[in-house]
Formats: structure tokens, C-alpha cells, sequence
């Protein structure tokens, strides 16, 4: 995926997931991640994450902005971690989870036409806020107020979140085969 999006020189990489806790049914809310540049020793890969820190992390905080925007009750974040989709691509890459498959309410909730409809809309306008806030040079600025605020124009979350999933968790879910939901 990363190749053929380098190759066609794409604007932005976003890469959507499901996520699932093991043993943790409680566990719910989006989160987004962005590249980070621990360990990375490719050096035009490197380049090309000097050259879109700002941008991926923009991203990845319009989305989860855009989430909390329409009332999903747990923002976990906009988070660096090197995953390979994010620090192989050229371009500002997010890698985004909707919710967790492992808690029944957000389940349900992702398998409804409403819950499709929604999350789909909210990945719709933080690329089409990207877009804005890009196409009006304010990106430094949408971000500082972004990260001041937790993502929220408000900076308050409607629920806090206790007992993260490890991203070393997440990754050994990601081998597994997915199951078919109907």
C-alpha cells in the first residue's frame, strides 16, 4: 500500500482499522496515530517525515476532533508510533481506529448504517479541513490550538480513558485472521 501510494505520488495515506482488546470489553473510543521518527534510518524517508511532521499530525488531530465533534464519548488521541504504513509513505500518513470491535456497544454502534454513515462523514471532513486549513496557510497555527485542546475546541473530553491498550497488543491483534461480521 505504501509503494503504490509513493508511486502515485498521493496527497494523503489514511489507513483505517477496527481495534480489539483482548480480555478488555470496556475499552472503547477512536484514536489516531502519525509517524514518528524513532529508529528511522532511511534517509529519504526521513526527509520526506521532516518535510510532513506538521501536516501528519494536523491530520491525525482533525480527525480525532472530528470524532469528538459528533459525540463518539471517548477521544483517546492523536498518538506518534512507528507503524510501518506511517514511515513508509512520502506523503502526511495517519493510520486511524474507529472504535473497538471488542466492546459490544461500539460494535453495534460501527455495524449500523447511522454509525457507518457517521464515521465516515467525520474521516470526510478532517480531510476536507485539511484541505482548508492547508489551502489557507494556518496550518501552524489549526495545530498549536489543536494541541492545546486536546482536539477539541473545547479541550474537554466528554469521558476519560483508563487502561490503554498497548500498541504492542494492538500490532499482535493486527497478525490475527478477522472474523466476519454480519
Amino acid at each position: 500500500r505504501c509503494n503504490i501510494a509513493n508511486r502515485a505520488s498521493a496527497d494523503l495515506f489514511v489507513s483505517i482499522h477496527v481495534n480489539y482488546a483482548i480480555n478488555k470489553p470496556l475499552l472503547k473510543g477512536t484514536e489516531t496515530y502519525y509517524a514518528s521518527s524513532h529508529g528511522m534510518t532511511d534517509a529519504v524517508l526521513l526527509s520526506a517525515y521532516k518535510r510532513n511532521i506538521d501536516k501528519r499530525e494536523l491530520l491525525a488531530w482533525l480527525m480525532q476532533k472530528n470524532y469528538f465533534d459528533v459525540g463518539r464519548v471517548v477521544e483517546r488521541g492523536a498518538k506518534p508510533e512507528r507503524l510501518y504504513v506511517l514511515t513508509h509513505t512520502t506523503m502526511p500518513a495517519v493510520l486511524t481506529e474507529i472504535g473497538f470491535m471488542s466492546n459490544f456497544e461500539e460494535e453495534v454502534y460501527m455495524n449500523t448504517k447511522r454509525g457507518v454513515r457517521e464515521i465516515a462523514q467525520c474521516i470526510y471532513n478532517a480531510l476536507n479541513d485539511y484541505y482548508t486549513v492547508s489551502k489557507d496557510g494556518k496550518e501552524k497555527k489549526t495545530l498549536k490550538n489543536l494541541r492545546n485542546t486536546n482536539g477539541t475546541w473545547s479541550g474537554l473530553k466528554n469521558e476519560t480513558v483508563a487502561d490503554p491498550m498497548p500498541i504492542e497488543e494492538q500490532q499482535t491483534l493486527a497478525e490475527q485472521p478477522a472474523t466476519e461480521v454480519i
